[in-house]
Formats: structure tokens, C-alpha cells, sequence
């Protein structure tokens, strides 16, 4: 049986729904919102069909990570609160 936890965030299934494009250095970034099947909305920076820059998303539960997103993951610096308002 496997102990590992299964996540209702971050999910791979969100990171491939806005793979659209290739990423490009020369691309401009862009602001735009995009609502996942999922619930979640994010909320910010884009480069090439990936969440690239600055960034917030926003689970239906409420949680949210807001920071720096790098070739569509999170990465770098940023604050995920927890729907009961843990942060991290």
C-alpha cells in the first residue's frame, strides 16, 4: 500500500490543461486569467502558453499560492495559505 498523500493542489492535471504554446525567451509576457476544470483559478503572468512570472492562484476551497512561477510550476519565491490560514 503507498503512504504517499495525495495533493489537491499543484495538481498535473492543471499544468497541462494551459500547455498551448512553446516558450520562447523572445516571448512577451502576458497578463491573463485562466479558470482550470478543476475550479482553480489563476491569475497573472504568462510566457508561450505557460504560467511564467508572477502569479496567484486560487483553489475552490479558498487556499492560495501566490509568487513566482517558472515554466508553468511554482517555483522560486511565494506564499501558500491554507484554506484555514496557515501559510507557508
Amino acid at each position: 500500500m503507498s503512504t504517499a498523500k495525495r495533493t489537491k493542489y499543484f495538481k498535473k492535471a492543471e499544468s497541462k490543461e494551459t500547455l498551448t504554446g512553446i516558450y520562447k525567451d523572445n516571448l512577451p509576457i502576458e497578463q491573463r486569467t485562466f479558470t482550470y476544470s478543476t475550479g482553480a483559478v489563476y491569475n497573472g503572468e504568462w510566457r508561450g502558453g505557460m504560467r511564467h512570472g508572477r502569479g496567484t492562484i486560487v483553489w475552490e476551497d479558498g487556499a492560495k499560492y501566490e509568487g513566482e512561477w517558472a515554466f508553468n510550476s511554482a517555483a522560486g519565491n511565494g506564499k501558500f495559505t491554507h484554506v484555514e490560514g496557515d501559510f507557508y
